[in-house]
């Protein structure tokens, strides 16, 4: 009855107004705003099985279709985070440059992956933005920044790096091996 790109747009366009509402209509905190943000993304692939019936939900999550679709939205979502954060001053401005350097540097990743078509790119320019921003919230709203807790966030970055490198691997990097 829906094609795929039906199937797509919709999903997509469900994740972005979801996304903006959250971020920019409620009164939750920085920290449980992205993480609904993030929950968001699961929803291509439930939210297509649960509305549209019985539908190969692996045939449909691992095309390339879906992939340039899932990354494409991914970048939006990403990008109206960074303007809540920017527009409200939630973070401080040189947490914002941060965020900002590594959404770009994720950019990268999602741009040759449209050209290519080749997933492991996107092992190589990992999606830090979306962990950190987590992280630097959950620092914000509930522990505060001052120096006694510098070490105990360069300590929490760190693992969320080598984490999420871990995980872009097993994600990304054997797609295509």
């Amino acid at each position: 009855m829906f094609n795929d790109s039906f199937r797509l747009y919709f999903s997509g366009i469900l994740r972005i107004i979801l996304s903006y509402l959250v971020l920019f209509h409620t009164e939750l905190s920085l920290t449980i705003k992205i993480i609904l943000v993030y929950i968001f993304d699961l929803f291509d692939c439930i939210n297509n099985y649960t509305l549209f019936g019985e539908y190969s939900v692996k045939k449909f999550c691992r095309g390339l279709q879906y992939s340039y679709s899932d990354k494409i939205v991914d970048t939006i979502t990403y990008f109206l985070i960074l303007w809540y954060i920017i527009k409200t001053k939630a973070l401080d401005q040189y947490l914002i440059t941060l965020l900002t350097i590594l959404l770009l540097f994720r950019l990268v990743g999602v741009c040759i992956l449209l050209i290519t078509g080749d997933n492991n790119y996107l092992y190589i320019f990992p999606n830090f933005f979306l962990e950190l921003s987590i992280v630097f919230a959950f620092f914000k709203d509930y522990i505060g920044y001052n120096v006694s807790n510098t070490i105990l966030i360069l300590f929490v970055v760190n693992i969320v790096i080598i984490f999420k490198i871990i995980m872009e691997y097993l994600h990304h990097g054997t797609k295509n091996i």
